[in-house]
C-alpha cells in the first residue's frame, strides 16, 4: 500500500493513500473469493501495472474524480483474463470497495467503424462478446508491451487480433485517434528446434547463426516508420523456451542472445503471445505480461454458422431459411445429446462438431452449390438439401462416439428426423414450440428397415440420381477377389469400407481435412490409402507420412520439402495444376516433451493455419508459403503409447470415430477370403462348406478372449485386437498350402493348431 501510494502521489493522485489502499484491498480479496487460475496473478507486477494505467488516465483526464480514475484502471486491468463465472464475483468486489460510482463506457466509435469495416471485410459476425474482448485487447496493447491471448481453440483468438489490425490501419487511412498500421510476425515456438529459434554457435568454427526471433525482432525494432510491429508466438507456452525472454517482457524491454548482442524494442512493438492455457507457465512469465482470456461458450457455434451461411451462391439465396432451420432444429439438440449421454473416443467441442456438419453438407451439394444450370436442371432441390443436412448430422454430431453411443445416437437422432424431441433438450424445443406455426416435416427421413431386420440412421447414403435413400452396402455389389491376390492385400467391400471411403472422398474434393479415429485394425490406413489412390491423377498426388515416438518436426520438414516445387520466391506447392493429398499416419505417437507438446504436431499446425514454415536450412530463415496442399490423418484412441493431441490441432480436422467391426463384418470378410483361398486351390466341396462354421468359432474365441483374457501388470502383453483375428485366418491359408486335406475334421484341427500357436505367442 505504501509503495501504491508513493507513485499515485507522484502522479498528481491527491486521494493516493485511500486509492493505494482499495488496490490492495482489491486484490487481496481476489485471490480470496476468485477461482485459482494458472493465469491469475495477484503480485506486485499486477499492481504496478494498474499503477501505470491510473497514472496514464490523470494525466489525460486530470479534473475527473480520483475514484473514478481508479476504479476504471483496475476494471481495464484485470477484467480482461477473467473467467466468465469469476466476473460477477469481481464486480461485486469493486462495488463494494467503491459504492456508488457508475463507470460510462469508454468511447470507442472511430474504432468501432474500423472493426466494423475489417469484419464485413473478413465475413465475420458483429458479436458483442467478440467486439469487447478487441476492446480489451486494444487496452491492453497500450499499456503492456508483452501480452497473451488465452483460452481454447474457435474462440476466436486469431480473428481477435487480426481484426484489429486491420482496423488500426482503417483509422491510419482516415486519420483517426493518431493511429498506424501494423504488420504482425508469426512463428510457432514448439515447431522448431532451440537453436534455431534464438540462435546457436556453431560446433566446429564457434561462428553464430542468427535464429528465427532475432531476424524478426531486429527487422521490427529497426524500422523507422510509424508503423505497429507485433511479434506473435502463436504456440504453447513453457519454460524451455519463453524464460529466455524475461529480459524483454519486463522492464529492460531488451532481447539478449548468447552472441552477446542486445536489441532494444521500440515503443511501437508489441510481443504477443497465443497459447490455449498457461498450466506450464512460470509465475514469473505470467506477472510479467497482460492476459485476455476468451472462451469459446462465450461465442458459441452460431457466429461460426451465420457466417458460412452468407457464402450461399446467389441461386441459393431462397434456401437460406431452410438450412438455418434445419441447423438450428436437428444439430442444437444432436450436441446436447451427444455432451451429456455419450462417450467419444477423441473428445470435441460443439463448435468443431458444427464446423464438420457445414463442411460435410457443402460437400454433399456441390453440384446444387457450384452450378446454377445443375441446381435448375434438379428437379426438387430442397430433397437434396435436406438428404445431404441428415446426412451430414449423421457423420458429424453422431460419429465421435463408441459404439455403444452410437446405438444411442441412432434412436435419439430418428427420433428429431421425426419430430419427436423432448423436451429437455433446450433450444429445440424452443425453437419448436415458439418459433415454428407447426412442426417441421421432412420430405424423405432415412428408412428405419424392416421389423425383422432393423437398419440405424449410419446404414444409409442419398443416392442423388435416384433422389432417394440406399444402403451402403449397396456400393459393393458385385466384388470378387481376383486370383492373384496375396493374403495382407485382399480388401473385402463391407459396409464400413463403403460409408468411410465416400466421406473422405467428398471432403478431399473439396479440400477439407480429414480425421480418422479408431482402435488397433479397424481399417483407418488401409482405407484413407484406398480414397488417396483413387483420386484423379491428373489433380491429385499422395504422400504418407507415418509417426513415431522418435519423428522430430525436423525430420516431418525435410520429408515435405523435398516433395516441393518452387512456384515463385517465398512459394512453394505441388506440381502446377496439382494438389498434395497428404496422409499422416499414427498421428498421435510423437513422443510428448517435458512441457506436453509435440513439435511435429505443432508443426502441422502452423502449416495449415499460417500457410507455411520457416525454412531454417537457408540463411536468414526466411518464410516458406505452401500452396495446395490437403490434410488427412488417422490415429489410434490416446493410451499405450498414444497421446492426446492438442485441442487446437483437431480442431483444424473434420473427425469421425471407427468403432470395432461387428460379428457379421467380421465373419463376411474372412469367410470371403478363406472361400476364396480353398476354391483356388481346389478343396472338396465338404471342406469349403466348413468355412462359414470355422470363421463364427474363430470370432466367438476372440470376444471371449477381450472380454475374459484383459491385460494385468503381470501380463501386460495380453491385448488383442482385429489383427489377431487376421493371423489366425493367415495361419489355416499358409498351413494348407503345405498340406492338402479332402477331410472336414483335419480343417478343425489345423484351424485350432494355428489358434493355440497365436495365444502361446501372446
Amino acid at each position: 500500500a505504501l509503495i501504491s501510494e508513493i507513485i499515485l502521489y507522484s502522479n498528481g493522485y491527491l486521494t493516493g493513500k485511500e486509492c493505494g489502499r482499495k488496490i490492495v484491498a482489491t486484490y487481496k480479496l481476489c485471490s480470496e473469493q476468485l477461482s485459482s487460475q494458472d493465469h491469475y496473478d495477484y503480485g506486485m507486477r499486477a499492481v504496478i501495472s494498474v499503477l501505470r494505467a491510473a497514472g496514464n488516465l490523470k494525466q489525460n483526464f486530470a479534473d475527473v474524480d480520483e475514484n473514478i480514475l481508479m476504479l476504471r484502471s483496475i476494471i481495464d486491468v484485470n477484467l480482461p483474463k477473467f473467467l466468465s463465472p469469476d466476473i460477477p464475483l469481481f464486480q461485486g468486489i469493486t462495488k463494494d470497495l467503491f459504492p456508488g460510482i457508475e463507470l460510462d463506457p469508454t468511447d470507442y466509435t472511430d474504432l468501432l467503424q474500423g472493426m466494423d469495416i475489417m469484419a464485413d471485410k473478413m465475413g465475420l459476425q458483429k458479436v458483442d462478446f467478440f467486439y469487447m474482448k478487441i476492446q480489451q485487447l486494444y487496452e491492453m496493447i497500450i499499456v503492456r508491451h508483452g501480452l497473451m491471448i488465452v483460452g481454447e481453440p474457435d474462440a476466436g483468438k486469431s480473428s481477435m487480433y487480426q481484426v484489429l489490425a486491420g482496423a488500426l490501419g482503417v483509422m491510419e487511412d482516415k486519420g483517426l485517434m493518431d493511429e498506424h498500421k501494423v504488420r504482425y510476425h508469426i512463428m510457432n515456438p514448439k515447431s522448431i528446434a532451440m537453436g534455431n529459434l534464438y540462435g546457436n554457435f556453431d560446433p566446429m568454427s564457434h561462428e553464430w547463426t542468427d535464429g528465427i526471433l532475432p531476424n524478426l525482432y531486429r527487422t521490427a525494432a529497426r524500422d523507422e516508420s510509424t508503423d505497429r510491429h507485433w511479434v506473435l508466438f502463436d504456440g504453447p507456452v513453457d519454460a524451455i523456451w519463453i524464460e529466455n525472454m524475461n529480459t524483454v517482457l519486463d522492464d529492460n524491454k531488451k532481447l539478449c542472445l548468447m552472441s552477446g548482442e542486445i536489441i532494444g524494442m521500440t515503443p511501437r512493438m508489441n510481443m504477443m503471445f497465443e497459447p490455449m492455457d498457461l498450466a506450464v507457465a512460470s509465475p514469473a512469465t505470467v506477472s510479467r505480461v497482460g492476459i485476455i482470456f476468451v472462451e469459446p461458450h462465450c461465442l458459441g457455434w452460431q457466429p461460426k454458422f451465420e457466417s458460412w451461411l452468407s457464402t450461399f451462391p446467389d441461386h441459393m439465396e431462397a434456401h437460406k431459411p431452410l438450412v438455418h432451420e434445419l441447423f438450428f432444429w436437428m444439430l442444437a439438440p444432436a450436441l446436447k445429446y451427444l455432451r451429456r449421454e455419450l462417450f467419444e473416443i477423441s473428445p470435441t467441442m460443439d463448435i468443431m462438431v458444427a464446423t464438420s456438419c457445414m463442411n460435410l453438407f457443402r460437400s454433399y451439394v456441390d453440384e446444387l452449390w457450384e452450378s446454377k444450370e445443375t441446381y435448375d436442371a434438379v428437379k426438387d432441390p430442397v430433397l437434396w438439401i435436406e438428404c445431404c443436412f441428415q446426412l451430414a448430422l449423421v457423420w458429424s454430431a453422431g460419429c465421435t462416439c463408441d459404439s455403444e453411443g452410437r446405438i444411442k445416437m441412432n434412436l435419439f437422432l430418428r427420433s428429431v428426423m421425426e419430430g419427436r424431441v423432448k423436451d429437455d433438450f433446450g433450444e429445440s424445443s424452443i425453437y419448436y414450440t415458439e418459433q415454428a406455426a407447426s412442426p417441421f416435416e421432412l420430405k424423405q427421413v432415412m428408412p428405419s428397415g424392416d421389423e425383422d431386420k432393423p437398419t440405424s440412421v449410419y446404414d444409409y447414403y442419398f443416392n442423388k440420381e435416384k433422389s432417394k435413400w440406399l444402403l451402403w452396402t449397396d456400393l459393393n455389389k458385385g466384388f470378387k477377389v481376383p486370383d492373384d491376390s496375396e493374403f495382407h492385400k485382399i480388401i473385402v467391400p463391407t459396409i464400413d469400407s463403403a460409408r468411410y471411403c465416400d466421406l473422405m472422398r467428398h471432403m478431399v474434393l473439396h479440400k477439407n481435412r480429414m480425421l480418422f479415429v479408431g482402435a488397433t485394425g479397424t481399417g483407418k490406413t488401409v482405407y484413407a490409402q484406398m480414397v488417396l489412390l483413387s483420386l484423379p491423377k491428373e489433380t491429385h498426388a499422395p504422400i504418407s507420412i507415418g509417426f513415431s515416438a522418435q519423428t522430430s518436426c525436423g525430420a516431418v520438414q525435410s520429408i515435405m520439402d523435398g516433395k516441393l516445387d518452387k512456384r515463385r520466391k517465398g512459394v512453394y506447392g505441388p506440381p502446377r495444376g496439382k494438389q498434395y493429398a497428404v496422409l499422416v499416419d499414427d498421428l498421435n505417437m510423437p513422443k510428448v516433451e517435458t512441457y506436453g507438446a509435440q513439435p511435429p504436431i505443432e508443426l502441422l499446425r502452423q502449416c495449415i493455419s499460417n500457410g507455411g514454415w520457416y525454412d531454417w536450412a537457408e540463411k536468414g530463415t526466411p518464410w516458406k508459403s505452401i500452396e495446395d496442399l490437403v490434410y488427412c490423418a488417422a490415429m489410434g484412441p490416446p493410451g499405450g503409447g498414444r497421446s492426446f493431441i492438442t485441442p487446437r490441432f483437431i480442431h483444424l480436422f473434420t473427425q469421425i470415430s471407427f468403432t470395432d467391426l461387428e460379428d457379421d463384418t467380421m465373419c463376411f470378410i474372412y469367410s470371403t477370403i478363406l472361400d476364396w483361398f480353398f476354391q483356388k486351390n481346389g478343396f472338396s466341396g465338404a471342406v469349403i462348406n466348413q468355412v462359414e462354421a470355422i470363421v463364427r468359432s474363430t470370432c466367438a474365441v476372440y470376444r471371449s478372449a477381450l472380454d475374459k483374457l484383459r491385460p494385468t501388470p503381470s501380463k501386460s502383453h495380453y491385448i488383442f485386437n482385429l489383427r489377431d483375428f487376421a493371423r489366425v485366418c493367415q495361419g489355416i491359408t499358409l498351413s494348407l498350402s503345405l498340406i492338402h486335406i479332402s477331410e472336414p475334421t483335419r480343417l478343425l484341427s489345423i484351424s485350432y493348431a494355428v489358434f493355440c500357436l497365436k495365444k502361446k505367442k501372446k
